[in-house]
């Protein structure tokens, strides 16, 4: 399932996600028009699920919020989470990678170079 607004893009598939843009919701509710059909493909996931945000230049803290509880989804479902991330936009590297702790099955790759 895509979905795509004037400022992002999601592109969710059973084996991952790819976030792209300017996410700047309100709330972490509000994003949860998002994160659910996200959490719907973790829970039919076999495998290790990739959340490819290299192309999110921007995600302000409800968003965070709502990345934060999605790893928490994850670790519920005791399901292995992989995140890239991209070095040269600073609150990737700076906020993704303190995700970390809040699941054992957690992989953080930041990468030198960003999505095309």
């Amino acid at each position: 399932m895509n979905m795509e607004d004037a400022d992002h893009r999601i592109e969710n598939t059973a084996a991952g996600c790819t976030m792209t843009g300017v996410l700047r919701l309100a709330t972490p509710g509000a994003y949860e028009r998002i994160f659910n059909p996200i959490h719907d493909a973790m829970i039919a996931c076999k495998t290790t699920y990739v959340v490819d945000i290299r192309g999110l230049n921007f995600m302000n803290s409800s968003g965070i919020t709502a990345l934060s509880r999605l790893v928490l989804a994850a670790r519920k479902l005791d399901l292995p989470l992989r995140i890239l991330g991209a070095e040269s936009i600073a609150w990737q590297r700076k906020t993704i990678t303190s995700l970390r702790r809040l699941h054992t099955l957690l992989t953080v790759d930041i990468q030198d170079t960003p999505a095309s």
